[in-house]
This record gives structure tokens, sequence and C-alpha cells, in this order.
């Protein structure tokens, strides 16, 4: 099902966006939801397409194509916790904070973020000035990053792999231990370089030992 917290009361010019980037125009498909809304999805169902507005919360259902939007002023967050989507298309300024569910893949559009903190493992295509923070997903990911978007990794033993004709890959370990490969899918203009952000977090060990360093040093200026 998914929550959503604000009554939407147009479908805000939604129709005259051209949101795949793509130079085609797609039909906006699904329904607006009111205050409080629960959509029971039966697991045997054939996916529906939703748009949202406002605060949400994804916890059950099948989805074909969900697309996430502000409400100017007001941006909206939503978080994904279960369920399971095809395609999840997120714009403007709205974040996403995934945590649980299946999804195929993320596109992030505009200056939308995405925070994910889960065990599966969706593809990902970055556009515009979009950013997506990775702290822990599956052992395998396909991203693919245009224009100025930039992807943020979360892990220990970090490399980035940058073999002659391909566009890279980047290897370490999720905060939870667990190995990964990110595959970058990119053909065209993409620099690794600049557009994918390494941030090595310091295993349990290393803070453990971090602490007794602390503790002696403090002993001795005592």
């Amino acid at each position: 099902m998914i929550r959503q917290d604000a009554e939407v009361q147009t479908e805000k010019k939604k129709l005259g966006r051209n949101f795949l980037r793509s130079e085609k125009m797609k039909k906006l498909v699904g329904a607006v939801f009111a205050v409080l809304f629960l959509l029971p999805v039966c697991a045997n169902a054939t996916p529906i397409d939703v748009n949202i507005y406002s605060n949400a919360t994804i916890s059950s259902g099948e989805y074909g194509t969900v697309n996430i939007y502000d409400t100017p002023p007001d941006q909206t967050t939503v978080t994904m916790t279960n369920g399971q989507i095809e395609y999840c298309n997120i714009f403007d300024t709205s974040v996403l904070n995934f945590s649980g569910g299946n999804v195929l893949v993320f596109s992030l559009y505009d200056t939308s973020n995405i925070f994910a903190n889960a065990t599966t493992s969706p593809g990902f295509d970055l556009y515009n000035d979009s950013i997506a923070y990775l702290h822990s997903l599956g052992n395998f990911i396909n991203v693919r990053i245009y224009d100025n978007a930039k992807i943020h990794i979360y892990g220990t033993s970090l490399q980035l792999l940058i073999p002659e004709g391909t566009s890279g890959a980047v290897k370490g370990y999720w905060e939870n231990g667990q190995s990964f490969t990110i595959a970058l899918r990119n053909t065209g203009d993409f620099n690794p370089l600049t557009q994918v952000v390494l941030h090595e977090i310091p295993e349990p060990s290393t803070i453990f030992i971090f602490g007794l360093l602390s503790l002696f040093i403090r002993k001795r200026g005592n």
C-alpha cells in the first residue's frame, strides 16, 4: 500500500512535462491519492501505475510505474520499506528513502535524491543534477550516470576500477560487510573521477581501536 499525507487538488500541469528527458512525451498514468488514503493491492493483481505528489510511505503492493513529484513550494519525501515497483521515476527536488522492497530501476531527474540502505539490487539511471547516496544494497548493481548527476558510495575497501574501453566499476564492501560490485554502464560523456564519490567508512574494529587509543591518551593527560 501507499500512504500519502496530503490531498492533491489537481494534477499540477504534469501532462505537459517531458519527464523522461528522452525527447519522448509520456502520458501521466495512475491515480492521485487523498489524505492518508490506503491503496491495497492483491499479490496476484496486475501492477498499477501511480503518481505521488506529497509525502508518502510505500509498505506493500505491486506497481508498474511510480512517479514522484514535488507540489511547490513543498518538497515530497517518500519512504519505501517493502513492496514491488518496476520503474520508479523521481523528479523535482523529491527525496526517496529506500530501505526495503524490490525495484527494477530507479530513474532520478532534476535535483532529486535517493538514500538507499537495503539488501536488494535495483538499477539506477541518474540525470540532470540528481544524486544517489548508496549505503547498502545487494552484491551487483547497474548504474548509468548522465549530465551532472553524482553517486555517493559508502563502505570499506572501496576501489574505483576503470579498465580501458569501459566506463568502469566500483568494488568493495557495504557498511554491513557484504561485498559488492557496481557496474558503471555509461556509453556517453561521463567522468567517474568526479561523478562517483567514494566514502570509506571505518570498520567496527578500527573504531574500537581508536576508542582505546583515545581513552589511553586521556589517562596519560590526567
